[in-house]
């Protein structure tokens, strides 16, 4: 047997026990990529998977970012939310951040004077809450922290 395999080396069939070499190279040789041809040998095996509709085929399946995984996930306000809130609490000075938003967009038209404090804001939210007469305090707005 050692003998065998040693005038073997080095020639193309050595530790190939499928024939040619043209033979092996293909998926057809494997029976498929991937799951493929798994009927009869092996659909006890996925049955498990394919009876919950839910979990789907084993594997991991697109990704998670970083803000979803911390919890850090922005919550956001648009601007012609704000009257709506106003009324409802009847107050016109609103604490965003208090009330567990930390984004305001400017998204809308504003019809209230109204004085909003907010973590984070767009440039056209504070030129249309400044339009009404308002005023926006808090962070610094998205495009001066470009600067």
């Amino acid at each position: 047997m050692f003998r065998r395999q040693k005038k073997l080396r080095g020639t193309r069939g050595y530790k190939r026990r499928r024939g040619a070499k043209k033979r092996c190279r293909n998926a057809g040789n494997r029976g498929g990529r991937g799951r493929a041809g798994c009927g009869k040998r092996a659909a006890h095996n996925k049955l498990r998977y394919l009876s919950n509709p839910g979990l789907g085929l084993p594997g991991k399946h697109g990704f998670t970012s970083i803000e979803q995984r911390e919890g850090k996930k922005p919550t956001i306000l648009n601007v012609d939310q704000l009257d709506k809130l106003a009324v409802k609490l009847g107050k016109t000075e609103l604490n965003l951040t208090e009330m567990g938003y930390n984004k305001l967009l400017g998204s809308g038209k504003v019809t209230q004077k109204l004085t909003v404090n907010v973590s984070t804001f767009s440039e056209s939210a504070k030129t249309k809450i400044e339009a009404a007469g308002g005023k926006i305090t808090g962070a610094l707005s998205e495009d001066e922290k470009e600067d």
